[in-house]
This record gives structure tokens, sequence and C-alpha cells, in this order.
């Protein structure tokens, strides 16, 4: 399992990243079998075959892997079991609100990665999940990048 950061190009993600001062707007999953699962303001949480069927062409989407003992097979099981559930869009307000929020069955992209891998024995971050950005995530001391590539 890898973690995936995009530095999305729409407006959307301009203004995630404006706001969480990052140069990160989203993350998603990379499955052992190389799919991705992501939380997605449109359509919730989805499993697709690549990194480009969600997001603009040109994207840069740096690749992560977890230094740590994570139990993959578990983290996948939790991911997929999420498949299909809403967004989160009361947690992301959070973000401009600065209030506390989380919301149960509801995901954002850098809060599913983390519960994933809490669920498979590995806190990337302290704190809640819900309380991190995308920028956030990739600050984590366990994530090492192995390289970057952009969607198609």
């Amino acid at each position: 399992m890898k973690i995936l950061a995009f530095k999305g190009r729409s407006w959307v993600s301009k203004a995630i990243r404006f706001q969480t001062r990052s140069e990160f707007s989203h993350i998603g999953i990379q499955l052992d079998d190389g799919t991705i699962i992501e939380a997605w303001h449109k359509g919730g949480v989805q499993h697709v075959a690549t990194a480009s069927v969600l997001h603009t062409p040109g994207t840069e989407v740096h690749v992560y892997r977890i230094d740590a003992d994570l139990n993959n097979a578990k983290a996948e099981r939790f991911l997929l079991a999420q498949v299909g559930k809403k967004y989160d869009f009361k947690s992301i307000a959070r973000f401009l609100s600065r209030r506390d929020s989380s919301a149960d069955d509801k995901y954002f992209c850098s809060e599913l990665a983390e519960y994933a891998c809490l669920f498979a024995g590995v806190r990337l971050l302290n704190g809640r999940p819900s309380e991190h950005a995308p920028g956030h995530t990739v600050m984590s001391p366990l994530l090492i990048l192995e390289n970057t590539f952009r969607t198609v």
C-alpha cells in the first residue's frame, strides 16, 4: 500500500491548497494491486483503476511508501469496506471555520488514508485524522517519497 499526494490543478484544488497553506490538495491510497481508493468530493469513496480516472490530466502525483510495520491486508479490507460511503463535507468546512468536526461513516481524502493506517496498526500523525489536511499527512515521518508522475 502506498500514499498518493496530488497537486491538483482545478479551482477546487487551488482553494484547498490556499486554505491549508500546502502544495498538496488531495490524498489517495494505492493498493498492492495498483488500484486506488479515494474519498472524492464528487461521489464519495471510490475504487478506481488508476490515478488518472478522477484527476485533471497533468496533475502531479507524489508516491510515498509507508516506512512502518503496516498490516496491508487489514488496511485494504478497511478501505474496500468504505467504498460507496459519502464524502465528509462537514469536516472540510472545519478547515474554514476552525471548529471541531468529525463524522461517522463519512470521509475526506487524508482522513480516509490516516484511518486506514490506524486500522492497520500505524499512526501516521498525532491527533485525529479529521484534523489533518493533505499537506499534513505527507509530513508524517513514516512516509518516504518514492517517485512522482503526472496523470494522463
